[in-house]
């Protein structure tokens, strides 16, 4: 027999949801993506006009820049086999949206990642204990050989229509990315990227670094667009960074 209304919303004054899991996760969802939009609107997103997403994983961020910017032309850079399957699945319901399987850092070459057992950790890098106490779920990893270029051989001879906007997540890889991608950087308009203010992965550039290099780029940083707390202790252990192109600021007033 269902309950009335009324015996539900008593029951949720007591703690208690009597609703279907999977749509208790729709709304969290939801409720997710609202605030993952309110965070973007620190950029003028209507005027993006080129996406490029190094290390997209299984199309996370791709699908959700798309919902925001429907017209961009995007990129999404992602190397492991098995993500990128996935990646070329969500992609395809996408409109000008190109899947590369590749890594992209600061040499050219084939060279070996740490597949990790929760794959959106996986890394070039050797990942730090403080990683896997805070995502136990990680540690385990196996290896896999994958290719890797640099935004700047990739972009070289395509022409990225206005404003440019760089997302880079690469798990303590970010530092190469950049340095193989300077040019590619200049004509960006912004720039979101991970960084660590703990080493998470075993000789990665913390974001006095990245900032540093961003800035010597000619980039502002404008805060943070979300920032992971360690339920452990409490600490801010990383965070999805904003830098804008001080350079490309007055062209959009």
């Amino acid at each position: 027999m269902a309950l009335s209304p009324l015996i539900k919303k008593t029951l949720l004054k007591c703690g208690v949801d009597l609703r279907l899991v999977k749509n208790i996760h729709k709304s969290n969802r939801k409720e997710w993506e609202e605030n993952w939009r309110k965070q973007y609107d620190a950029m003028p997103l209507a005027k993006i006009g080129s996406i490029i997403d190094v290390g997209a994983n299984t199309g996370q961020f791709s699908a959700m820049i798309k919902k925001s910017c429907p017209n961009a032309v995007l990129y999404s850079f992602e190397p492991i086999e098995e993500c990128f399957l996935q990646l070329e699945k969500v992609l395809q319901s996408l409109p000008n949206a190109t899947a590369v399987r590749m890594a992209l850092g600061d040499q050219r070459g084939i060279f070996t990642i740490n597949k990790s057992s929760f794959t959106p950790s996986s890394s070039f890098l050797k990942m730090g204990d403080l990683h896997k106490r805070d995502w136990p779920q990680s540690s385990n990893h196996k290896t896999e050989r994958v290719e890797m270029s640099t935004l700047d051989d990739f972009f070289s001879d395509i022409c990225l229509e206005p404003e440019v906007l760089v997302k880079i997540d690469v798990q303590g890889y970010e530092a190469q990315v950049i340095g193989g991608g300077n040019k590619t950087l200049g004509r960006a308009f912004a720039a979101v990227i991970e960084t660590s203010f703990y080493e998470l992965y075993e000789g990665q550039r913390l974001f006095d670094e990245i900032y540093d290099l961003m800035a010597g780029l000619g980039f502002t940083y404008q805060g943070n667009l979300d920032q992971y707390v360690s339920p452990i202790d409490s600490r801010i252990l990383q965070a999805d960074s904003l830098f804008l192109n001080k350079s490309r600021l007055g062209d959009l007033k």
